[in-house]
């Protein structure tokens, strides 16, 4: 019998974007399910900023103020969970990004199952009041 070679998991910054109650959720091209802002973490990069430079690159606001809350582990990555607030007018870098939204939980809405357990671990550990 051949063992597989576990594959490494990629380093992922993973953001919850608050604005008035909401929660920023975001749908790539081509997705039918909705997941949280972020992305690869470059060699070195601290959580914090990989998270404020992925949501720049994906949406243009500008973060103003970020927290690290913890780690979550999913079957093929690691998050780095951060919390921020940001302004601006979201303008969304098409060519990775279809659609967003701001989500205050009162739909269903077909959430990545990763991201929706890193939204209800939030929920118990800071001032997360969506859904």
């Amino acid at each position: 019998m051949v063992e597989k070679k576990a594959r490494k998991k990629r380093n992922r910054a993973t953001a919850l974007v608050m604005n008035g109650g909401r929660l920023l959720l975001v749908r790539e091209r081509g997705a039918r399910h909705w997941s949280l802002p972020g992305g690869g973490m470059k060699k070195g990069e601290a959580p914090v900023i990989a998270a404020c430079r992925e949501l720049d690159e994906e949406t243009k606001l500008v973060t103003t103020s970020a927290t690290y809350l913890f780690h979550y582990e999913s079957p093929s990555q690691n998050h780095h969970v951060c919390l921020l607030e940001a302004e601006g007018e979201v303008e969304l870098a098409r060519e990775e990004i279809g659609d967003y939204r701001w989500w205050g939980g009162e739909t269903e809405l077909t959430i990545i199952p990763s991201a929706m357990e890193i939204i209800e671990r939030a929920k118990g550990s800071v001032m997360l009041t969506v859904g």
